[in-house]
Parts: C-alpha cells; structure tokens; sequence
C-alpha cells in the first residue's frame, strides 16, 4: 500500500485509508460499498463471523493491540475493493 501524504502524523494511502499509529486503521464504508456487503457479504471468506460492516468500521484496531482483528478487517475491506473494481470493469454486474 503506497502512501501518497501525510496530514498532522496520519497517512492517507491511495485506498482512501488514514492510518494512524495511535488511533489505529480507521475505515468508513460509502453506502455503495455497504450495499456490495449486503448483496455479496455471504461470499466472503475470512470474516471470523463477524459482521462484515461492523467488522471493517470497528475503531482502534491497530496490528500492535489486535493483530487477528487487524488483519480480518483488511481481508474483509479488500474483498469489497476487489468487487469494485469487477463492477468497474465490467467483469462483475450489479
């Protein structure tokens, strides 16, 4: 993942993602990006059974205190980016 800025000790990465050595990945879902989860949500895999949305919202996770949250919440975010980009392309159709 490139970092493309830094803003007051945050990087905003070119997902869209500010990472935070303090406060942890903070990632907030668009509504298209909800409605994927909701029409998709039963094929993603690695969810831990955890609720997709609230899984990838959840606050204050950082690899330092939660590695196991940490790492779902990316597996789960990168599915919905890669169903994006099949919409986008046309590969996938709504």
């Amino acid at each position: 993942m490139s970092i493309l800025k830094f803003r007051n000790a945050h990087a905003v990465t070119r997902a869209g993602i500010t990472l935070s050595s303090q406060k942890g990945i903070a990632m907030k879902l668009s509504k298209k990006q909800k409605d994927i989860v909701k029409k998709y949500g039963h094929l993603f895999v690695n969810t831990g059974g955890n609720d997709i949305v609230e899984l990838i919202e959840r606050k204050g996770v950082t690899y330092f205190n939660n590695v196991i949250v940490a790492e779902l919440q990316g597996c789960c975010y990168s599915q919905v980016l890669l169903i994006q980009a099949m919409m986008a392309k046309g590969i996938l159709s709504a």
